[in-house]
C-alpha cells in the first residue's frame, strides 16, 4: 500500500524483511518473495535483481537534500513500513514561519532602539544582552538540531551502535547522547528492541 501525503510518501507492505536492515541499505543483497512475479519483471525489462532499489531511492532522496527515508518493521499484522519524506512544501512553511518571525522581531528591535533612545545607556545595554541570549538559544537549537540529525543517520548505518560509540562520532558527552536518545524515543522517532547489551535502535517516525 502507498499513501501520499503533504510531506511524505509511506509505503507499507505485508511480512517481515527477508534481509537484515543492514543489508537492505547496503545494497547487493537480493531476496525475492516471490520468484515468479520478479521473473515476469525481468523479462518485460523494469525489474532486476542487484538489489539495489534502497540504494536508488536514498540517492534520489539525498539529491533533493531530503531527508533520507526510515524503514521500520511491524507485528499484529506483521509489515515493514518505509517513509520518504519531502520536505519541500515543509521548508516553504518553515521559510514563511521565519520571515513572519524576522518581522517581528524587526519590530521590536526597532521598537526597543526607540525605547533605547529615550532611556539612555542603560536600556541600550539592556537590549545588547537581550539579543545575545537569543542569538545563544539560537545557536544551542541548531547544534542540537545537528546532532539529532547524525544521531539518526548513525543508527541508520548501524542499528546496533552503542551508546558510546554515537557519543564518539558526535562529540558530546555519554550523558548528553543518553539525553538525545530518551527524547527521540518520547517523540516517537526511535525505539529500543531488546536490551542495552545485544539490543538495537529502530527508527519508527520522523521529527
Amino acid at each position: 500500500m502507498i499513501d501520499r501525503y503533504d510531506d511524505r510518501i509511506v509505503m507499507s507492505n505485508p511480512g517481515m524483511m527477508l534481509v537484515s536492515m543492514e543489508n537492505f541499505w547496503a545494497g547487493g543483497y537480493s531476496v525475492c518473495r516471490n520468484p515468479l512475479l520478479q521473473k515476469m519483471f525481468v523479462f518485460v525489462g523494469v525489474g532486476e535483481k542487484a538489489g539495489s532499489g534502497a540504494d536508488i531511492i536514498s540517492t534520489g532522496w539525498r539529491d533533493n537534500g531530503w531527508q533520507l527515508p526510515t524503514l521500520s518493521e511491524h507485528q499484529m499484522p506483521a509489515r515493514v513500513e518505509a517513509v520518504l519524506l519531502i520536505e519541500d512544501l515543509v521548508k516553504q512553511s518553515k521559510v514563511e514561519t521565519t520571515q513572519k518571525s524576522d518581522q517581528k522581531t524587526t519590530q521590536k528591535t526597532e521598537s526597543n532602539q526607540e525605547t533605547t533612545q529615550k532611556s539612555g545607556l542603560e536600556n541600550e545595554i539592556d537590549v545588547e544582552n537581550g539579543l545575545k541570549i537569543t542569538q545563544k538559544t539560537t545557536e544551542e537549537a541548531e547544534t542540537t538540531q545537528k546532532t539529532t540529525q547524525k544521531i539518526l543517520s548513525l543508527i541508520k548505518q548501524k542499528s546496533d551502535i552503542t551508546r558510546q560509540e554515537l557519543a564518539e562520532a558526535c562529540g558530546i558527552s555519554s550523558d548528553g547522547i543518553k539525553w538525545q536518545l530518551k527524547k527521540l524515543q518520547e517523540k516517537g522517532v526511535i525505539r529500543r528492541v531488546g536490551p542495552d547489551k545485544g539490543g538495537h535502535w529502530e527508527i519508527v517516525g520522523s521529527l
